[in-house]
Formats: C-alpha cells, structure tokens, sequence
C-alpha cells in the first residue's frame, strides 16, 4: 500500500469529522485584517489541541471559540504567499475553508495570499496571460505514465521563422509537475514580467521529475544514504533527454541550440539541473540551481574536463536554509576546480517564499547574452 493511500486512510475519518455542521455556519478562513494580521478558523467539535504552522511564524496555539471552532491570530505579515496547515491532535490538515492547496506526496498544505498594493510579481495583474498545456506519455525507461506541463508565452505561434527560448524547470522533492504553477507562480511570475519587457517571451516546460519513483516511498533520509538516491538522479537525466526534451521538441515552435535551452530547478531538480546540465554541456546555455539537496560531486566529474565555454551556472541557497554547508562544499569545490559559476546566498530557508524571488531575478537575465556558439536569436 502506498504512502498516499495510507494517508488518505489515515485522515479522511478525521476530515468528515471536522466538516460535520459546516454547513450550517460557514466558516471565514483565512481572514487577513488591513494591517496584515491573520486569523485562522476551524471547526473542529471533537478536537483536543488545534494549532497552526505557517511559514516566517512560530506555532500558533489555536484556542476554543464556540460551537466547535477553534480560532488564533498572526502578528501582522508581509505581503506574499505562505503556506501553512493546521495540526489537530498532531495530524497535519488543510484548511477546509481554503480553496488554496500545496499539493505534496503524502501531505497537503494551504496558501494564504496576502496581496497588500499586489504588486509582487506573483499575484496575478491585468496583462495578457500565457497558456498552460498538460501532457501524460508512456515512460518505456521507467515502465509506467509520467506527465509533464508546458507554460506557452501570451502571443505564442508556430507560424513563421520565430522559435521561442525554452527553460526547463524541475521541481522539488515530494513535488509533482504542477508545483511550480499552483505554489510557485512561474506563469503567474513570467507574465508580469513579460508584460513590463523584463523578460523574453519563453515556454517553460515543468516534468515529474522522479527518475525512480521509489525514492518516494523510501523517504529522503533513507534514500539519501543508499545507492537509490544517485540512481533516482542518473535515471531521471536519461529519462528527461531521451523521452521529454525530444517530445518538446518535437511539438513546440522552440529553439534547438543551447543559446535557446536553459534548465533551472530547486531542492531535489536543483541537483538535477546540475546533473543534467553539467553533463551535457553542449546542449544547455544556462543552468540554475537554487537550494540543490542531495548532493554528490559525482555528477560533476565529467565536466571538469569540458574545454570550450560552458554554460552559465548559478548556484545558490539561502542562509537560513539547513542544505546551506552542503551548498558552500559545492561553491568550493566548483571554484577550487576553475568552474566558472556565480554564488549567493540571500536571507530565506528552504522555501518558494525564496524562490519565487529568486526565480523573477533571474528570468531577466536569460536568453540575453548569447553564448558560445552563437545562434541566431528572437527578438
């Protein structure tokens, strides 16, 4: 049985106790006041202990409000999106009152928005969108049905000599292919700029990123101290040039060189931006790895010996993040060994509060300068 199925199993009776009587008073949650104060509900009649653990915030103990409701107020916040959850005598659920979800193998979260003058670049503005297309193909390296979504630029055609820029962006551990839409507002994020002529009209493409999908059931932990996790990064590498890119290729008006090819990712697709990208050095003009988890150096090897100009790399993990030695190790490591890559380390820990940040800083700067060797470029 797997690890969602026993989930499920698990919470369910508990979500049909919490909605019971819901109906008959609906419950506001999340309410967010003009000074960014945050109030979370829930109805919970049979609860003993109710809290809330939402991101930049200690634990918040929720206390009875009557009628089976348990209530509790944030300081006030900055404008952003967090995620949070309620914990209801220690089982992790959703707000029921939300319509927002972090969507995660084994665990789903909520989103709070708080919008203030909406002007991040991740709330959704009034400018021309981009469309998101959903595709599912058999895997014959992995044996089963994978997905991948594809993000097209407001104005995309196929007609004419124009090809588009592509940047592949790979997701996190316990993520899915959807996560970078629904959590981290990539289109949301490349539409805005778009609109502001900060960044070119690119496609994005955003696969599973699981080469073996029993790294999953593992666990982190244990994976990472087998053979499974470098085998999940090798897989996934021949998985994605051999079955995805071709397919993009294939069916998108988009660039072949590598001065039209970027790949990017965070956590988990950090790792395997730098294994992909590292290891075929030809193929990507950019690579972006933003908070990499389960490093090994292995997969940079092969590149060390790499004559003509690579690829540009930016590597980075914030300085609250717990992977942030492992990241410093690999910053040393490249430099000690003359790879040519730009280090940061901003303020933030080992979420998309970061990386929504980062990622709208960094669009600007791809498919501008041309790299070696030079290919005609869109305007």
């Amino acid at each position: 049985m797997g690890r969602r199925v026993r989930w499920l199993i698990t919470i369910l009776p508990l979500v049909l106790l919490l909605t019971l009587g819901a109906a008959a008073q609906p419950v506001v949650s999340p309410e967010v006041a003009a000074d960014g104060r945050v109030t979370f509900r829930l109805r919970a009649p049979l609860a003993r202990t109710v809290e809330v653990r939402c991101e930049s915030l200690p634990r918040l103990a929720c206390a009875a409000a009557g009628g089976g409701l348990w209530a509790a107020q944030s300081p006030p916040l900055a404008p952003d999106i967090y995620l949070y959850s309620f914990f209801v005598d220690g089982v992790e659920l959703p707000d029921p009152a939300n319509p927002r979800l972090e969507i995660k193998w084994g665990s789903l979260g909520s989103q709070l928005e708080l919008r203030g003058d909406g002007r991040l670049p991740w709330f959704a503005t009034n400018v021309p969108a981009g469309r998101l297309h959903q595709h599912h193909y058999y895997s014959a390296m992995a044996g089963e049905t994978r997905e991948f979504q594809v993000y097209t630029p407001p104005g995309y055609s196929v007609d004419g000599p124009r090809r588009y820029p592509v940047l592949h962006l790979l997701h996190g551990y316990t993520e899915d292919a959807g996560t970078w839409i629904q959590v981290g507002r990539a289109g949301v994020i490349l539409d805005n700029l778009i609109a502001q002529g900060r960044a070119r009209r690119m496609v994005l493409v955003m696969p599973s990123g699981y080469g073996v999908r029993e790294v999953l059931r593992t666990g982190f932990k244990r994976a990472r101290q087998g053979p499974l996790w470098e085998e999940n990064i090798r897989q996934f590498r021949r998985q994605f040039l051999a079955e995805i890119l071709p397919q993009v290729i294939a069916e998108y008006h988009v660039g072949t060189n590598r001065s039209d090819q970027a790949i990017a990712g965070i956590s988990m697709g950090a790792t395997e931006a730098l294994s992909i990208g590292l290891n075929t050095p030809d193929q990507f003009g950019w690579v972006l790895a933003l908070s990499p988890g389960g490093l090994n150096l292995d997969f940079a090897v092969n590149y060390i010996g790499y004559r003509p100009p690579g690829p540009r790399i930016w590597l980075s993990c914030g300085g609250e993040d717990a992977l942030l030695g492992e990241n410093q190790q690999l910053h040393q490591w490249l430099t000690a060994h003359r790879v040519a890559h730009e280090w940061a380390s901003p303020s933030g820990g080992h979420n998309y509060r970061l990386w929504r940040r980062q990622f709208a800083e960094l669009l600007p700067l791809l498919f501008v300068e041309p790299v070696s060797p030079q290919s005609p470029s869109d305007p």
